[in-house]
Parts: C-alpha cells; sequence; structure tokens
C-alpha cells in the first residue's frame, strides 16, 4: 500500500460493494478516500483470502476522525438517520 502516499488502511473487507459504500459515507462526513484492492482480486473477483481483500485508505491526517466515525458507524449510531433535502 506504499503506493499511496501518506494514505493508511483504516478499513478492509472481502467485498468490493461494501467497501464502496463505506468509503461514499467517509466521503459525506469529509474524508478523502482511496479504495484498493489485488488487481487480480479485481480482475477475477475474488472474494476470498488475502487476494479478495478490499482496503480503504485515508490520509494519515484524517486516520483519527475516519477511525471515530466507522466505530459509530459499526455502533448503528448512523441508522435510521434522515438527512435534509439537497438544495
Amino acid at each position: 500500500m506504499s503506493y499511496y502516499k501518506d494514505m493508511h488502511v483504516v478499513y478492509k473487507t472481502q467485498n468490493r460493494l461494501m467497501s464502496e459504500s463505506i468509503a461514499a459515507f467517509l466521503e459525506a462526513q469529509g474524508i478523502k478516500t482511496v479504495v484498493d484492492q489485488d488487481a487480480a482480486g479485481s480482475i477475477y473477483g475474488f472474494t476470498v483470502g488475502k487476494i479478495g481483500e478490499v482496503y480503504i485508505l485515508v490520509h494519515e491526517s484524517q486516520i483519527e476522525k475516519a477511525r471515530e466515525l466507522l466505530k459509530a458507524m459499526e455502533a448503528g449510531e448512523f441508522e435510521n438517520t434522515e438527512f435534509a433535502e439537497p438544495i
């Protein structure tokens, strides 16, 4: 993962769609993300083992905030949340 300068893994899944959804959640909270998966896992759709892992990376300056949000998400604190209508 070192080819993403100053980016660090904060979450991993075995599912690309789940990773993209979680990354979108973080982006909505103002945290820039990168979703990364081994090329073979992505090409062949592997979802098991090391090759199937999908990583969510954030900039080192946002790690703490991202981890707090992910912990709250896993605890269900964002379930049934109503959002304002877009302008």
